[in-house]
């Protein structure tokens, strides 16, 4: 993968941490090595800072949020529009509770994601499973 762009998500308040809590995440984009980095909003540009409210992202709140670190489906699904299209391939290698797998699925990709603790794996799954469309490919055979 080549790196693309780096970019900040204003979380709104809270964070992890202790002194100097830390209220934003880096977000950081790559291609495949080589290719053409896809971009499909029609507007050309935007703005390397998403703050909270932008594009409908709305913080995530203790009660919701399963993993650690998770992030809301709604971040994931503004970058899967923004560089893909549908039954494209959208690949996570730290894919945590598995925000961008849902986002994928949501938005009619296919999903590549892993996570080196089983529990994160176990979570990801019983997303999917929960997300409807299936994922492009992988409907059941009758």
């Amino acid at each position: 993968m080549d790196f693309v762009q780096m970019v900040i998500w204003d979380k709104g308040r809270g964070g992890l941490g202790w002194h100097y809590r830390r209220c934003y995440e880096v977000v950081l984009v790559a291609k495949p090595k080589g290719g053409k980095m896809p971009w499909y909003d029609k507007s050309g540009s935007l703005w390397n800072v998403i703050r909270p409210g932008d594009h409908g992202i709305r913080p995530m709140s203790p009660p919701t949020r399963k993993h650690p670190t998770q992030k809301p489906v709604s971040l994931f699904e503004l970058f899967v529009r923004l560089h893909t299209k549908p039954g494209d391939l959208v690949v996570d290698p730290f894919c945590g509770s598995g925000s961008s797998g849902v986002a994928a699925k949501k938005l009619g990709r296919r999903w590549l994601g892993c996570d080196t603790d089983e529990r994160w794996v176990k979570m990801t799954l019983e997303r999917l499973a929960a997300t409807t469309p299936p994922l492009p490919g992988l409907e059941e055979e009758e």
